[in-house]
């Protein structure tokens, strides 16, 4: 079951919240999710490894954009890592999903997302594709991605406890 914005809301005020480091919980939580923020662009560079038991695993290198004097920065055509501002906190009986706002898509710009286990706590990262050959112009703090909550019928066995558990914690 999804939680609504009321489920949202309640969970927002508990210890630790689902979410936190919102800008303002007022505009991000929407009627059946919450919308994550930008806090910083990667260009990806490089190639990355991945294997069956992540033992030879490499993600490949990224360099963080700077934002303009006005809070902008512009993304030719490619592929990049973002990473929010909102913190994660979930229970073992929750998972999030998450999809790009429409008005990403309408832009030429999709996102490769995952599920997000119970149990992971930490900032979210995703990536960016934008297939304009014109370009994107994205402002810092700007509203792109809405993740969904959803309630599992029982609590999972075993939480998240992989390498990304309390990544990008600055």
């Amino acid at each position: 079951m999804f939680l609504s914005d009321v489920e949202l809301k309640e969970m927002l005020e508990k210890n630790p919240p689902i979410v936190s480091g919102l800008i303002d919980a007022d505009i991000q939580v929407q009627q059946v999710g919450i919308d994550f923020t930008v806090n910083r662009i990667e260009r990806l560079e490089g190639a990355g490894s991945i294997d069956f038991s992540n033992e030879e695993r490499v993600n490949c290198k990224s360099t963080p954009l700077e934002f303009d004097s006005e809070g902008w920065v512009f993304l030719p055509k490619g592929a990049y890592c973002v990473v929010y501002n909102e913190h994660v906190n979930l229970s073992a009986d929750l998972m999030m999903l998450g999809m790009p706002r429409s008005s990403m898509v309408r832009n030429g710009c999709t996102m490769g997302l995952g599920f997000v286990d119970p149990g992971y706590c930490g900032r979210m990262t995703s990536l960016l594709n934008v297939h304009n050959g014109n370009g994107l112009r994205l402002k810092k703090n700007a509203r792109i991605i809405k993740w969904a909550f959803v309630r599992l019928s029982e609590n999972v066995k075993d939480l998240y406890n992989g390498v990304y558990k309390g990544e990008n914690t600055d």
